[in-house]
């Protein structure tokens, strides 16, 4: 959106058409860049797409239209410009009862787009009532035994996985940021017009 990030791609594309260098662009998926790649030839393109949940659970974590930005997931591969995809997935109290499908579904969209190579997991780095720490361990440690075989099939691909099993391990957070969850999930249910508890049962039981 910025066009003076886009003029100086402009330059450096210009300056070495037959040897442009790799450039690498994090997007939430909700646009295409189909129109601006053409005018990069020269450039080489990785494009990381950050999703947090699958379907319905993705769109309500990050107000987005999932299906949206799948087809745009598609458009992507499909560009000749594009030579590597990714995916930066981000643990959360709000996605946690839902790894399972999560990541047997990124592994689909692995089989299925060639140019999809490397799958990074990362820590929620926000307010202590969103991270999976609210919930008791005991809950956390047999969300732990369902993902971590997905993992260990393909452990080159999900990049810093340990470090999520290591928060699924670690003990409780106090009990305040408890309430807070539920304050904030209640809002955030509001905001979306759907219930994450709808969506994922098992975490309002676990609340």
């Amino acid at each position: 959106l910025d066009p003076q990030c886009l003029n100086f791609l402009e330059i450096i594309a210009r300056a070495r058409p037959e040897h442009g260098p790799f450039v690498f662009i994090q997007t939430n998926g909700t646009r295409a860049p189909s129109e601006w790649l053409p005018s990069l030839k020269g450039l080489k393109f990785g494009i990381g797409f950050s999703l947090d949940g699958w379907g319905e659970v993705g769109s309500w974590i990050r107000g987005i239209d999932f299906h949206q930005v799948m087809e745009n997931f598609k458009k992507v591969h499909e560009d000749p410009y594009i030579e590597e995809l990714s995916v930066d997935f981000c643990l959360s109290l709000y996605n946690c009862f839902h790894l399972n499908e999560f990541f047997e579904n990124i592994l689909l969209l692995k089989k299925q787009y060639p140019k999809f190579i490397i799958c990074h997991v990362f820590l929620w780095a926000q307010q202590p009532h969103t991270s999976p720490l609210v919930l008791d361990l005991e809950k956390r440690l047999e969300i732990r035994d369902k993902v971590l075989p997905i993992f260990e099939r393909e452990p080159e691909f999900f990049v810093n996985y340990e470090n999520l099993i290591k928060v699924l391990e670690a003990p409780k957070q106090h009990d305040s940021a408890v309430k807070q969850a539920k304050q904030w999930i209640d809002y955030m249910n509001t905001v979306r017009n759907v219930s994450i508890y709808k969506l994922l049962p098992d975490l309002e039981k676990a609340l």
